[in-house]
């Protein structure tokens, strides 16, 4: 199975290309994440860094 990837970082900015979609996300605080997915969701990400420990939150989607 043939995967694609890029991340592309602007300061806080960061745009996450694959292979389905693209997602737009920033930085809110240090180990904080806030961002937008390909189908008009929300979300946020907070990890505690150099753990691999991360919690990601669906907090808004589509509607319909």
């Amino acid at each position: 199975m043939f995967r694609f990837r890029k991340i592309f970082n602007q300061g806080p900015l960061r745009c996450t290309w694959t292979d389905k979609k693209v997602d737009w996300s920033f930085f809110c605080i240090p180990g904080c994440r806030f961002g937008f997915s390909a189908d008009g969701g929300m979300y946020l990400t907070i990890r505690i860094p150099g753990t691999g420990i991360s919690y990601s939150k669906k907090i808004g989607g589509k509607r319909s």
